[in-house]
């Protein structure tokens, strides 16, 4: 027996994936997708839209193993988004010669 709830969740995802094909137009970046749907918040992007898609095959990842590129660390910068999260192993070795830069004056 399906129950409400369960039919507005499933209409509710499929009405997401309807508006994520409406605005898709051949090879576009995350954020030209999310500007598109007129969204503004990047984690509702991401949960809502964009890792549902990729887990179902719906669109591709064009350099899946390449995260993060000079070109969205420049953007990141630049706007202060996408967040950019590093270990924090790595973010403790890399903080280390920008205190030695800003030391030097």
């Amino acid at each position: 027996m399906v129950t409400a709830g369960v039919t507005a969740e499933v209409t509710a995802e499929v009405a997401q994936e309807v508006r994520l094909a409406q605005v898709l137009d051949g090879e576009m970046t995350g954020r030209q997708i999310k500007a598109a749907l007129c969204l503004k918040h990047d984690e509702h992007f991401r949960k809502a839209y964009l890792q549902p898609a990729l887990e179902q095959g719906l669109i591709e990842m064009t350099s899946p193993r390449k995260r993060n590129t000079l070109e969205k660390i420049y953007l990141a910068l630049r706007d202060l988004e996408p967040r950019i999260e590093l270990p924090e192993e790595l973010r403790k070795r890399a903080l280390l010669p920008l205190e030695r830069m800003l030391a030097l004056g």
